[in-house]
């Protein structure tokens, strides 16, 4: 948030501050939800190659300025939205888990599913 925010947030009572953080949270989760289609999309192109990165990994944090927790969080996220496309959709994502369940999912890609959809549906 820029300062005047942090001003106009220490200007609330306690009840309303607490009273935006639901509004707050789902906004996080729109962004980082955009990020994530933003990075499926630079994969997808492999347009880190051309920004003088060797990976999505090195584009990640040398480019955007992610930890390497950070970064390999997002790409796993990403690339299985490269594959099920709804998973950034908040409807779309817990059907997709269940869908992928019914025929036989691995353990490790269902790990995967739900971590991505702990970073991205409420």
């Amino acid at each position: 948030m820029v300062d005047t925010d942090m001003l106009t947030l220490s200007q609330l009572s306690d009840r309303e501050l607490l009273a935006r953080l639901p509004e707050a949270r789902a906004a996080e989760r729109t962004a980082i939800a955009q990020m994530i289609a933003y990075l499926a999309e630079v994969d997808h192109r492999r347009l880190c190659l051309g920004e003088a990165c060797s990976s999505l990994f090195s584009f990640c944090m040398q480019r955007l300025g992610y930890s390497e927790n950070e970064a390999q969080k997002r790409i796993r996220v990403a690339r299985v939205c490269q594959r099920l496309p709804q998973v950034l959709e908040r409807r779309g994502a817990k059907a997709a888990l269940e869908a992928l369940r019914h025929r036989g999912m691995k353990p490790e890609v269902e790990q995967l599913l739900r971590a991505a959809l702990v970073m991205l549906v409420p």
